[in-house]
């Protein structure tokens, strides 16, 4: 009997140590989401999931956000091998809309609604990695100071480091 119930608990903590685990939140990134894990689920033929995020601007001057109609997406890295790669970009306008404005101190709320195709197939967005279960972050392109619609990238782009979100999981449903 011993020996049936260690072969059981091999299987169960073999089965267990696939699961990723959420990282720690990294407070001092400007970029939050709201949880460290979200659930990518499949609807018809595409993968879904919503990630509300905050951008608290403390760089001292004004931030501007490029977009079009108001809408700016960042999007999803994942950590693969140690280095960040795109995973996921959202299907943008071209148009050029007033800026988004943020104050030093101020914060910004959003929510990301992630929609795509999976890998091979011929609609857009698309994830770009096979697999979807990892660890992702937002970054957020198109924030800049000094915003003048008649210069190169529409003003001083920030810094990587004062767009990016904290680390999180996403998991297949």
């Amino acid at each position: 009997m011993g020996r049936l119930f260690s072969l059981a608990l091999a299987v169960i903590v073999a089965g267990c140590a696939d699961v990723l685990e959420p990282p720690e939140r990294d407070v001092e990134r400007p970029l939050q989401t709201d949880r460290l894990t979200y659930e990518v689920r499949r609807e018809n033929d595409e993968l879904r999931t919503e990630i509300p995020f905050t951008y608290t601007n403390r760089t001292g001057k004004t931030v501007f956000v490029v977009n079009c109609q108001g809408y700016a997406p960042p999007v999803l890295e994942k950590l693969v091998d140690g280095e960040w790669q795109l995973a996921w970009s959202a299907v943008t306008l071209e148009c050029l809309s007033p800026p988004i404005v943020i104050e030093p101190g101020e914060t910004y709320e959003e929510t990301l609604v992630v929609y795509a195709a999976e890998p091979g197939t011929r609609k857009a967005p698309v994830f770009e990695v096979a697999e979807i279960e990892g660890t992702y972050r937002l970054v957020w392109h198109g924030l800049v100071h000094d915003y003048d619609q008649n210069r190169a990238n529409f003003g001083d782009p920030l810094p990587l480091e004062e767009r990016t979100s904290n680390a999180f999981v996403l998991r297949e449903d």
